[in-house]
């Protein structure tokens, strides 16, 4: 829980080397987009699953839930750090993964 409520903020600080990473320039007309999904999409997710999740948590067992919210994260984290491309399809791969771990974060 401290990690996926770290996680949520802790991007903005590294935003400048993911972006120079893939090589791209996110104030571009076009690439806003993607900086505003690297930031909002993981706080999305988990503000629109935590509900759903806590009564699943109910429901199966709150460790159950919590230990496979665990993997997801941690899948997604793995991931994140292997994005084999650059570009736009490189912050869509970003962003798709911080959407998934937003789900295992909630």
């Amino acid at each position: 829980m401290l990690m996926a409520t770290i996680n949520a903020s802790i991007v903005i600080i590294s935003l400048p080397a993911i972006f120079e990473g893939i090589g791209l320039n996110p104030l571009e007309a076009g690439n806003v987009s993607y900086l505003l999904w690297m930031l909002m999409g993981y706080m999305l997710v988990s503000a629109v699953l935590v509900v759903t999740f806590g009564r699943l948590g109910d429901m199966y067992g709150r460790v159950r839930i919590y230990n496979l919210g665990f993997v997801v994260f941690s899948v997604a984290s793995i991931a994140l750090s292997l994005d084999p491309f650059s570009g736009g399809p490189g912050a869509t791969w970003l962003i798709l993964w911080r959407l998934v771990q937003g789900v295992g974060g909630a």
